[in-house]
């Protein structure tokens, strides 16, 4: 059941990235090109709901080492991954189904680039709710997601405005990227490519200031994809308006709650259950609350001072 399970989530990756190579060569064909993108994406969507429903409501998977040519990754098919994986293959498929015809309105841009690139995006978000790991898989989940997002959020890439936008958004996505490799990174024992278990234990035995560090970086990290305040204001308003519509609508509906993803899989999973180990959950529960409250409070104010 778990090799199948992993399998299929291969397979699907594989038929993201078939379609990144295929579809570009018809983009001429600006219909036929969306069509096949949606047809690519629509399996690839429906072999990712399976795993969802079979995580979900039959029997979640342990984690695996999943070997990926030279590369050993860990993944975790769980209820909780696969409710994230669930929301992201549908999406991906709403949204290819609409940039068939919306994609006409940008008659003066090929669109082979964005062919190119959406794809690859939904299989880094599909990557990153499914590796086990804040190192080796996650850094090749992340990229994937972060250089096809940026892509596609600078696609009019013929107004200077829209890529200055779009550079800050790479700019600042690899910075969150480097703060959680950090924070990973400096946990007692740890090397590229342990699982989260095996970080979780090696947290176990820090002491001092150095559990707080390194849960820092990790949520500030994911608070940055996440967009909480003030570190959304930074990059979200300007990426979400210059993106294509189906775009925006991954950006805000999927990407960012990979960000939420990252903080509650951090700060449920990786706290060591032992007599030596104090993790403060009061604490930690009241910043992320607040976080919460504040970055709903300033959205509301600010979208009520818009008039259009």
């Amino acid at each position: 059941m778990n090799s199948n399970l992993y399998g299929n989530l291969l397979l699907s990756m594989a038929i993201l990235i078939a379609s990144a190579v295929i579809v570009p060569f018809f983009a001429a064909k600006r219909k036929l090109a969306g069509w096949l993108n949606f047809l690519f994406v629509a399996v690839a969507g429906a072999i990712l709901l399976g795993i969802s429903y079979s995580v979900i409501f039959n029997a979640p998977c342990d984690t695996q080492l999943v070997h990926i040519g030279p590369l050993a990754v860990y993944f975790l098919l769980d209820s909780f991954a696969g409710f994230f994986l669930g929301i992201i293959a549908f999406m991906a498929i709403i949204s290819a189904f609409y940039s068939i015809d919306y994609m006409e309105h940008y008659a003066d841009y090929s669109l082979k680039s964005y062919y190119i690139n959406y794809p690859l995006f939904i299989a880094g978000m599909a990557g990153i709710v499914t590796v086990d790991d804040l190192t080796l898989g996650f850094t090749i989940a992340w990229q994937c997601m972060t250089i096809a997002s940026y892509f596609l959020v600078k696609f009019e890439y013929k107004k200077p405005e829209n890529v200055k936008s779009a550079n800050k958004y790479l700019v600042l996505m690899e910075l969150a990227w480097l703060l959680i490799l950090a924070g990973a990174l400096m946990i007692p024992g740890t090397s590229f490519g342990d699982s989260v278990h095996y970080l979780t234990k090696g947290i176990g035995s820090t002491h001092g200031a150095l559990p707080f560090v390194i849960y820092t970086l990790i949520f500030l990290g994911f608070g940055f994809k996440a967009a909480i305040f003030p570190f959304g204001q930074l990059w979200l308003p300007d990426a979400h308006s210059i993106a294509p519509s189906p775009i925006s609508a991954l950006l805000s509906g999927v990407m960012i709650k990979t960000g939420v993803y990252g903080i509650i899989r951090t700060f449920f999973w990786m706290t060591p259950h032992s007599e030596a180990f104090h993790f403060n959950g009061l604490f930690w529960g009241a910043v992320i609350a607040t976080f919460g409250v504040v970055t709903l409070f300033i959205g509301t104010v600010q979208s009520v001072k818009q008039s259009q």
